[in-house]
């Protein structure tokens, strides 16, 4: 590309594929489920849960499940409910339940499959050029892996797809450059062009086609882009585990090693609960890191809170009451030294 022996050249810049937001949607059965129970009075048969349903995984009446269906769309159900509302409703045919009875309501969070990830310096730099919110957000759906695995796909997605690509095209063949024959899709390649202003950079071959000339010589028509394209969360955590400007920590039973870290680095902090506790870590906040607190609740039960001075703006924290369920939070580091929320919390039991 840097030699001349080509024809018919075009370049295209363009934001159609840029991302600097991702929403990233998983399975509802990979996130973690809340549980609640209520006893009878024997007056009440409408319920209200503290969070909107998303799910419901069983509804257990004295230990034993009933059957569950949709408020205003399924009938022969001993209990009902309205995706993206709190409120759980008993059939008028069921009996009302009294002090003796115990209902136990176990849901998934409505919007608890979908977790955000963004580059705020990106969005603010495109906000500034444009004149608008400088967001394009991207819905990616990833069936099959769990919430953590999509926010780290979603990174990845966004460290690459907020730039904006370049895509080259260009005619040669095999009377102006005797090697074109040797073009593969896959193959990367040095173009520079000053007319069209394309600095000599690295290209990503994706596409080559091959026309025949009277039966005399061959033409090949390349199109090439930015090779700096997302291809896939199996390589940014490549990229991490190599050093590169990423230095991944070491995960051991106790947590990680070390206690700070630049953009890329992981962390997680792991606290059981004794007692009613504000919950700080040792690990200092940084622009790009990420960490995991993992909460495991005691026989209290017991609540938290977050230490103001690291966290910042963690409104969400309520934790299950059942002894030994296990709830994470995944924060994102700031250039200003906190932690953010970047993900709604995941409860489960170990």
């Amino acid at each position: 590309g840097t030699t001349g022996n080509y024809g018919n050249f075009s370049v295209s810049r363009t934001r159609e594929d840029k991302v600097n937001a991702a929403l990233m949607r998983v399975d509802m059965s990979a996130v973690g489920y809340e549980e609640e129970s209520f006893a009878g009075n024997g007056t009440a048969t409408k319920w209200t849960l503290t969070y909107p349903v998303g799910q419901i995984v069983a509804i257990l009446l004295n230990g034993q499940e009933v059957q569950s269906g949709i408020w205003l769309a399924d009938s022969d159900s001993a209990y009902y409910y309205e995706e993206g509302t709190a409120d759980i409703r008993q059939d008028p045919d069921e009996a009302v339940l009294t002090s003796s009875d115990t209902l136990i309501f176990r849901y998934r969070k409505f919007g608890a499959n979908h977790i955000y990830t963004d580059d705020s310096t990106d969005i603010s730099t495109t906000a500034t050029a444009e004149g608008n919110s400088g967001i394009y957000q991207g819905v990616f759906d990833r069936a099959g892996i769990g919430l953590v695995q999509a926010l780290a796909e979603g990174d990845a997605i966004v460290a690459e797809r907020k730039k904006v690509v370049a895509e080259i095209e260009y005619e040669t063949d095999q009377q102006i450059e005797s090697t074109c024959s040797q073009l593969r899709p896959g193959q990367l390649q040095t173009i520079a062009n000053s007319f069209f202003s394309v600095t000599s950079g690295t290209y990503l071959i994706r596409e080559v086609s091959i026309t025949d000339v009277f039966g005399l010589w061959l033409r090949f028509g390349v199109k090439a882009i930015d090779a700096t394209r997302f291809t896939g969360v199996i390589d940014y955590w490549k990229g991490m585990a190599s050093g590169g400007s990423s230095s991944g920590a070491a995960v051991g039973s106790g947590g990680v090693s070390g206690s700070g870290g630049g953009a890329g680095t992981t962390f997680v902090h792991e606290v059981t609960l004794t007692a009613n506790t504000t919950i700080s870590t040792p690990y200092a906040a940084s622009a790009g890191a990420r960490l995991t607190v993992f909460v495991v609740q005691g026989a209290g039960p017991y609540t938290i809170s977050f230490d103001a001075t690291e966290f910042a703006q963690v409104v969400n924290t309520n934790i299950a009451p059942t002894s030994g369920s296990v709830t994470a939070f995944e924060f994102a580091g700031r250039a200003d030294g906190l932690w953010w929320p970047c993900a709604m919390p995941i409860t489960g039991m170990i």
